[in-house]
């Protein structure tokens, strides 16, 4: 299961209403590609934390970062999308 993170504000648990959903994703050499929805990386439901870093970026989406363990978060991806309520669908 997913936990979900919003920097700077304790963890609360949420009702379900809408998932999370990214749109595009900031690549290791700094570019912004579309998000393709057959990678498995892509789909919010495969990592293990997603957290909140700006809600309202740009044009009304948000960006988070999602990774699979605390000590490996190089690992992890930059996405802009919405947050939503927080929430990751199974």
């Amino acid at each position: 299961m997913t936990q979900t993170i919003v920097l700077g504000a304790e963890h609360t648990k949420t009702k379900k209403y809408t998932n999370i959903k990214f749109i595009k994703q900031l690549t290791g050499d700094y570019n912004v590609v579309c998000v393709d929805p057959f990678l498995v990386s892509n789909r919010p439901e495969e990592w293990a934390f997603i957290e909140l870093v700006s809600k309202g970026y740009g044009s009304d989406m948000d960006v988070m970062f999602a990774y699979d363990a605390p000590d490996q978060r190089v690992d992890g991806y930059l996405f802009i999308g919405y947050w939503n309520d927080g929430v990751v669908g199974e």
